[in-house]
């Protein structure tokens, strides 16, 4: 007898690896340039970081701390939290100390092609910035895991499990940002893990707490705006345990103690204000351009969302499902900059795509004759964001609210005659290596598929 296809959570892990790999193509952005400066700072003790030239990118920097601070004209500010330099640390101190080496020099043709055309040029040959973006992949890959990992913890059936993965990893922004390093990678990774604990406590009526709290306190870390989704992460628990309700005290600690830590953190690195970045009056058009504007809307960059709805019904956990991405719509649909200048689709709204992936399969799981539509809208979702993954975002114009990116993206993968045959931007100097690792990544899936059916089927 034939044995039945299904998508293991190994296969589904190494697939997203392979993309991942595929699609990561180094520093595409001035928040990139200062954060692997502040990791190189880190390294070195204080000293004088990489000096990057960024200003094609509109970000002029500071050889100040390690490039953690900037000039905007007003004075040096702080340019961001500098959680994802000290996540970057140990793979820039590895850089570091092979730069220069026989070792060092021996993987330099593994990373090495044609000369670099992306905005950050001297920085682009640079150890430091290679071991930097490999960051990209491997919280891409992270965050698919951890998605899958809640699906089996929500008990979805299998085809409902990959095709919440796949809309995750395929049919929304993670496929144009797992080559990038923007700072929603991490927290998103951290969210879907604090998600997928949360679901497997559901499902077993117990279990620890202090990993959510870990989790959400790396993600403060990294955005102190993800402190805004601790209070509902708290909100589900007490709702599906009873133990909670009667004493709650010893779990919140649990969670708080990671969180307070966290904030002090934060507040010994003196993060400034927003500067009034955030304005009532902006939250209508922000809300609903980060939903359906052509250049950064949700349901245009990840049409999947739209059957999330139809499984939060009488969900248990809707605080935690449910709850992100309405807070982030509050918080960025405010924001001056809602459309995330140079991102490709809803940036912000990224660490909202892992509950909005399980409410997805929750909702195929439900509805069996949804899974074709579904499978159509991760389908389109694909088309969306294929050439924002294969193009670094610097190449592309910036547009107003009603400028459809991807169609940008698409003139330029087109008709550039700069962009290779294949349409993938030859500004990554270091896209071989990637790609040896996608193979690897493809031969251990055909491998597992192969050992999966022989013990289906038999000797």
């Amino acid at each position: 007898m034939a044995a039945e296809h299904r998508w293991t959570a190994t296969r589904v892990f190494l697939v997203a690896l392979a993309l991942g790999c595929l699609t990561a193509r180094g520093l595409t952005h001035g928040d990139a340039a200062l954060h692997v400066a502040t990791a190189d700072a880190i390294v070195g003790r204080g000293t004088d970081a990489l000096e990057l030239d960024v200003g094609e990118l509109w970000v002029p920097t500071a050889r100040v701390a390690g490039g953690l601070l900037y000039d905007d004209g007003r004075g040096l500010r702080m340019a961001a939290s500098p959680g994802l330099a000290w996540l970057a640390v140990p793979g820039v101190a590895l850089a570091r100390a092979v730069e220069g080496r026989p070792i060092g020099d021996a993987l330099s043709p593994l990373f090495t092609g044609r000369p670099p055309r992306v905005a950050i040029r001297r920085a682009q040959a640079d150890a430091r910035v290679i071991a930097f973006a490999l960051l990209a992949p491997l919280f891409a890959a992270l965050a698919c895991a951890f998605v899958y990992r809640g699906a089996v913890a929500l008990e979805l059936p299998p085809r409902a499990r990959w095709l919440a993965t796949l809309a995750f990893a395929l049919g929304s922004p993670m496929l144009a940002f797992a080559g990038s390093d923007w700072t929603q990678l991490p927290v998103t990774a951290a969210v879907a893990y604090a998600t997928s604990e949360l679901a497997a406590r559901d499902r077993r009526g117990r279990g620890p707490v202090a990993p959510i709290g870990i989790a959400l306190g790396l993600a403060a870390l990294v955005r102190p705006d993800a402190l805004a989704l601790a209070p509902l992460f708290v909100a589900a628990l007490y709702g599906i345990d009873r133990s909670w309700r009667r004493s709650p005290s010893r779990g919140l600690l649990r969670i708080l103690a990671p969180l307070a830590l966290a904030v002090a953190a934060l507040a010994a690195v003196g993060l400034p204000a927003s500067g009034g970045g955030w304005r009532l009056d902006e939250l209508p058009r922000g809300a609903l351009g980060l939903l359906l504007s052509p250049q950064t809307g949700l349901l245009v960059y990840a049409p999947f969302v739209a059957l999330a709805p139809l499984g939060a019904r009488r969900e248990p956990l809707a605080p935690a499902l449910v709850g992100p991405p309405l807070v982030l719509l509050v918080i960025y649909g405010g924001w001056f900059d809602w459309p995330a200048s140079l991102a490709y689709g809803p940036r912000f709204l990224l660490p909202a795509l892992p509950a909005l992936a399980l409410l997805f399969g929750r909702a195929t799981a439900r509805r069996p004759d949804l899974a074709l539509a579904g499978a159509g809208l991760v389908a389109i979702g694909f088309a969306v964001e294929l050439p924002g993954a294969l193009l670094a975002h610097v190449r592309l114009p910036e547009g107003g609210p009603l400028a459809p990116a991807f169609v940008a993206a698409y003139r330029a993968w087109a008709d550039d005659p700069a962009v290779g045959a294949l349409g993938v931007d030859c500004a990554s100097t270091y896209a071989p290596a990637f790609a040896y690792a996608s193979l690897l990544a493809a031969a251990l899936g055909l491998a597992g598929e192969a050992w999966h059916l022989r013990r289906r089927l038999g000797p």
